[in-house]
């Protein structure tokens, strides 16, 4: 996972793509301290909103939800 956290330095702006049952990637990133969009911009309670807006230079995509 090191060849990714330096990667996505390396470059600045860029997209992570993982599945749903998928969290390595996530917690890497996570672990690394990078700022990292996954589009949700509030959360109220178990609910988070959907804006479509990626205000972090690394986006990260769930293919098929998110099981968090």
């Amino acid at each position: 996972m090191q060849a990714v956290i330096d990667g996505c330095r390396a470059v600045g702006e860029t997209d992570l793509f993982e599945l749903n049952h998928d969290r390595v990637v996530e917690k890497a990133v996570a672990e690394a301290g990078m700022d990292v969009s996954d589009g949700f911009t509030r959360r109220v309670g178990d609910v988070f909103f959907w804006a479509d807006a990626f205000a972090r230079p690394v986006r990260r995509f769930k293919s098929h939800g998110s099981i968090t």
